[in-house]
C-alpha cells in the first residue's frame, strides 16, 4: 500500500492534460487583400504536419498540438491565388495573411467541408480531440464539468446532464453532427442520449443562442462535431480504451474513415463503442443497482461534387441504467427514516447486474445534409433528418405481464433550409427557415399524456467584420402548437395550446494581439414541457412524484454579457459576467409531505412559475512559471433570485473554486510527459428559499484530481496513455444538485486508464 500511496503521489493531478509532446498554437485571420473582407471557408494546411482546417465566417481559423520550429502555411480560397507562407513556431502565434483574387475564370471548384463552427460572437469554450482522449469513457454530462459556468445535474453516479448558469433540461440545446437532439429530456434523470467517442470536438456557447438555434435555447447549445473526413486514399482509424476502478468497469470505441481511391468523391467514417460498468462505491458503502450498460454505433457516407455535396449518416445509441434501488422505498416511516439517515437502507455486494428499478433507452437517427453552391452569391444548406428514441422504465414493483411499468416513444422529424451569402462589404450573414414535428405515445403507468408538436421558425442574421472591430445580430420567429391527448377510460379529450415569441440577439467584439472584449445582449424564449403541464404521478427515475401545470405560459429570457480576455506569453486571464432577467421562469417545488402510492413512498414536487434574476461569473486564469509549467486557477458564481417572491431559487449550484498545476516536459528521450493536478471547492448552497426542502443542502466538500500521461512509441505509431485519479483522498460529501443527495453519497476514489491507438492503413481495395 505505501508503494501504491508513493505512486499516486508522484503522479499527478489535473485541470487539463494533453497527451502528445508538442502543445503549440497557430491562429489567424485570412482576409482578401484589396478588400481586406474576411475570407470564410478558406482552406489552411501546414504541410509539416499535415493537419489543416477551414476559416470560419470571420476569417479565423486555428491549428492546435503544433510543434516548435519553421513550417509552410498553404492557403487557398475560392477565386484567390492559392500562395505558401513561412511561418516560425516558437511559441502560442497568431498572424493575418492576405489573398489576392485570381482574375481568371475557374471552371470547376469542389466543395469539401460544408459545417462550420459558430462564429457569433457569444462566449464559447470547446473539449478538444486531444483532451477528449484522457476523458474518454465518461458521460457527455460529466466531460462538461471541464467547462467554466458548466455544472452537472446528476441522478446518481451515471446519470448526468449539463447545466450552464443554472439552466438544464429543454432550456440547453444539443446539436450532434448538424441535428438537434430530440428526446425526452425534460426530465432531471434523462441524460442526453449522446455517444461522445463521435466527437472530434465539443463546443458549448454560453447564453441566449435562440436566434439560430431555435427556441429552447435560452441557457446555451453544445455543439458535437465529428472529426474531418480524411482527404487521402489511406483508412484512418483508432481503438480508444479506458478503465475504472470504481465501479470496475471500462469502455471501448473504434473509429473509422477514408476516401475511396476509385470514387475519390466518396468519403465515409465509421464508430462503434461499447461501457460497462457494477455498483459505484462511495468511501462507505455500495451505491447498490447503479450498474449501467451502453453500446452505440454510428456511420456516415460523403458524396461531394463541383458545386455541390450530400451527406448520409445514422446513428444508434442505446443503454440499460439502473436506478439506486435505496431511492424507491416501501412505506412512509422508512422513507422519513432514509431521508435522515446516513447510510442508505438497502445496500448489497457489488455487482454488474441491473435489476428493477432500471431505465432500458434506445435513440436512433438517420439524418441528410448537403449543399449547393448558388453561383458565386453563396450556397444553400439542406439538412433533414428523423429520430426515434424509446424510453422504457421498469419499476420495482413489476407489471403483470413483466413488461415496462411506463413505455415512452417519440418520432420527430426535423427539416432545415439555410441560405448563407458571400461576404459583402465585410458582411456575411444566413437567412433559413426550419420546421419541426414530433408525436409521443405512451403505454403503461400514466405520467405524461401523448402529444402532437409542430413547430417553425424563419430567422436572418449578419455577421460584420473590420478588424479590430466585429459584429452581429439576428432575429427570428417561432410558432409552436402542442396537442395532447388523454382518455378517461370513456372518451379522448384533446387540449391544443398555442405558443409563439420572437428571439433576437446582438453582440460586438473588439479585438487587438492580446486584448480582446465583447458584449452581448439577447432574447430567446421556450414554451412549457409537457411534463410541465401535464405531469401527473410517479416519475420513476427521479424516484419522485410530479404534478404539473396546465395554466404554464412562455419562459422567456433578455441575456446580457459581458467578456474579457487577455493572453500574453505567460498569463492568460478570461472573465465573463451575466445578467439573465426571465419572465415565467419555471421550477420543481418540493411539496411536503411526501405521499404514499402503489409503488411505494416518494417525495412530491410541483411545478411552478414566477420570475427570476440569474447572474453570476466565470473566471479562469493561468500563469507560466517557466517553460511549460502553469498554474491555473479559476470560479464560477452564480446568484438566481426569485423577483416575484423575493426569495432564492431552489435547486440552483453553488459557487465552485478551482486551482491547479499543469507541467509539459521532456525526458532525455525527447518523450513529452504531462503531470497535472487539480483542486475544486465546491460551497455550501446557503441561498436557499424558506419552502420546506426534503433535506438541507449538503455540507461543502473538497476533492482533488491527479493526472499523468505520456506516449509510447511502437514503430511508426505513437499510443497515448494517461492514468488518473478522481477524488483522490476518498472524500465522503453529497452534491445538492444530485437528486438522490435524499438517500446517497457521491461515489468515491475512481482511478482511470485511457489508451488512445491511432491506425493508418492503405486503402488499396476501394
Amino acid at each position: 500500500m505505501k508503494y501504491l500511496f508513493f505512486i499516486l503521489w508522484v503522479l499527478p493531478v489535473c485541470v487539463q492534460a494533453q497527451h502528445d509532446s508538442c502543445r503549440l498554437k497557430l491562429s489567424g485571420y485570412v482576409l482578401d487583400k484589396q478588400s481586406h473582407e474576411a475570407l470564410a471557408f478558406a482552406s489552411v494546411y501546414l504541410s509539416q504536419s499535415e493537419t489543416g482546417t477551414i476559416t470560419d465566417l470571420d476569417g479565423h481559423f486555428e491549428l492546435n498540438d503544433l510543434c516548435p520550429g519553421d513550417a509552410d502555411l498553404v492557403i487557398s480560397h475560392l477565386g484567390c491565388q492559392s500562395r505558401t507562407f513561412r511561418v516560425q513556431l516558437t511559441g502560442d502565434t497568431a498572424y493575418t495573411f492576405h489573398l489576392e483574387h485570381d482574375s481568371r475564370e475557374l471552371n470547376e471548384v469542389v466543395v469539401t467541408e460544408h459545417r462550420e463552427a459558430y462564429t457569433g460572437s457569444l462566449p464559447t469554450s470547446s473539449i478538444s480531440s486531444v483532451r477528449l482522449q484522457a476523458i474518454s469513457g465518461k458521460p457527455l454530462g460529466t466531460m462538461l464539468k471541464e467547462v467554466p459556468g458548466v455544472w452537472t445535474l446528476q441522478t446518481g453516479p451515471s446519470i448526468a446532464k449539463p447545466m450552464i448558469h443554472g439552466l438544464h433540461s429543454n432550456r440547453v440545446l444539443i446539436v450532434q453532427d448538424g441535428v438537434r437532439q430530440e428526446g425526452q429530456q425534460w426530465g432531471s434523470e434523462h441524460a442526453p442520449e449522446i455517444d461522445p467517442y463521435t466527437a472530434g470536438e465539443i463546443t458549448l456557447i454560453q447564453g441566449a443562442a435562440g436566434v439560430r438555434y431555435g427556441s429552447d435555447a435560452i441557457g446555451g447549445v453544445i455543439l458535437v462535431q465529428p472529426p474531418p473526413y480524411p482527404t487521402d486514399t489511406a483508412v484512418h482509424g483508432s481503438i480508444s480504451l479506458a478503465a475504472f476502478s470504481n465501479s470496475l468497469g471500462g469502455s471501448g470505441a473504434t473509429r473509422w474513415s477514408g476516401q475511396s481511391k476509385k470514387l475519390p468523391a466518396m468519403q465515409w467514417r465509421a464508430t462503434g463503442s461499447y461501457r460497462l460498468g457494477g455498483d459505484a462505491a462511495t468511501p462507505n458503502y455500495r451505491l447498490a443497482n447503479t450498474a449501467f450498460r451502453e453500446n452505440n454505433l454510428s456511420g456516415a457516407v460523403k458524396w461531394s461534387k463541383a458545386a455541390w455535396q450530400t451527406e448520409l449518416g445514422y446513428s444508434r445509441f442505446s443503454t440499460d441504467l439502473g436506478i439506486l434501488s435505496a431511492s424507491h422505498i416501501g412505506n412512509l416511516t422508512d422513507l422519513e427514516i432514509a431521508l435522515q439517515a446516513d447510510t442508505p437502507l438497502i445496500l448489497r455486494d457489488f455487482s454488474y447486474y441491473i435489476q428493477a428499478p432500471y431505465q432500458h433507452i434506445v435513440h436512433q437517427v438517420i439524418r441528410s445534409f448537403s449543399t449547393f453552391r448558388t453561383g458565386d452569391i453563396g450556397h444553400l444548406d439542406l439538412n433533414i433528418a428523423y429520430q426515434d428514441n424509446h424510453r422504457q422504465e421498469y419499476d420495482l414493483h413489476r407489471m403483470s405481464d413483466g413488461g415496462p411499468a411506463l413505455d415512452l416513444s417519440i418520432g420527430t422529424a426535423l427539416a432545415e433550409a439555410e441560405w448563407k451569402h458571400r461576404s459583402f462589404m465585410h458582411t456575411n450573414g444566413s437567412i433559413g427557415i426550419s420546421a419541426m414535428n414530433q408525436q409521443n405515445v405512451w403505454t403503461g403507468r400514466f405520467f405524461i399524456p401523448n402529444f402532437i408538436s409542430n413547430t417553425a421558425g424563419v430567422f436572418w442574421m449578419e455577421n460584420w467584420v473590420s478588424l479590430p472591430w466585429k459584429a452581429e445580430a439576428g432575429v427570428r420567429y417561432d410558432v409552436r402548437k402542442l396537442r395532447s391527448f388523454r382518455n378517461d377510460g370513456e372518451a379522448i379529450t384533446e387540449t391544443t395550446r398555442n405558443f409563439s415569441h420572437l428571439s433576437w440577439s446582438g453582440g460586438i467584439g473588439w479585438q487587438q494581439e492580446r486584448l480582446s472584449l465583447s458584449f452581448n445582449s439577447g432574447s430567446a424564449w421556450r414554451s412549457p414541457s409537457i411534463n410541465e403541464l401535464y405531469a401527473a404521478g410517479l416519475h420513476h427515475g427521479a424516484a419522485a412524484l410530479e404534478y404539473g401545470d396546465p395554466d404554464l405560459q412562455i419562459e422567456t429570457s433578455w441575456q446580457n454579457s459581458l467578456s474579457a480576455k487577455w493572453e500574453s506569453a505567460r498569463l492568460q486571464i478570461d472573465l465573463g459576467a451575466y445578467v439573465n432577467l426571465m419572465d415565467g421562469f419555471i421550477y420543481l417545488e418540493p411539496q411536503a409531505p411526501p405521499a404514499l402510492t402503489i409503488a411505494g413512498a416518494f417525495p412530491v414536487f410541483a411545478y411552478k412559475q414566477t420570475n427570476a434574476r440569474l447572474t453570476g461569473m466565470d473566471a479562469k486564469i493561468s500563469y507560466t512559471l517557466f517553460r511549460e509549467f502553469s498554474l491555473e486557477a479559476g470560479a464560477a458564481v452564480l446568484r438566481a433570485w426569485d423577483i416575484t417572491n423575493n426569495d432564492w431559487i431552489i435547486q440552483m449550484p453553488s459557487d465552485r473554486l478551482t486551482g491547479g498545476f499543469h507541467w509539459h516536459f521532456h525526458d532525455g528521450r525527447d518523450q513529452g510527459w504531462d503531470i497535472s493536478a487539480g483542486i475544486t471547492h465546491i460551497l455550501e448552497q446557503s441561498r436557499v428559499p424558506d419552502t420546506e426542502d426534503y433535506a438541507p443542502p449538503p455540507a461543502a466538500y473538497t476533492l482533488v484530481r491527479m493526472e499523468a500521461g505520456s506516449e509510447l512509441h511502437w514503430g511508426n505509431t505513437v499510443v497515448n496513455w494517461s492514468l488518473s485519479a478522481d477524488n483522490l483522498f476518498n472524500t465522503a460529501f453529497r452534491d445538492y444538485l444530485d437528486r438522490y443527495r435524499y438517500f446517497a453519497d457521491e461515489p468515491g476514489r475512481d482511478i482511470s486508464l485511457h489508451v488512445f491507438i491511432p491506425i493508418q492503413t492503405k486503402n488499396k481495395t476501394s
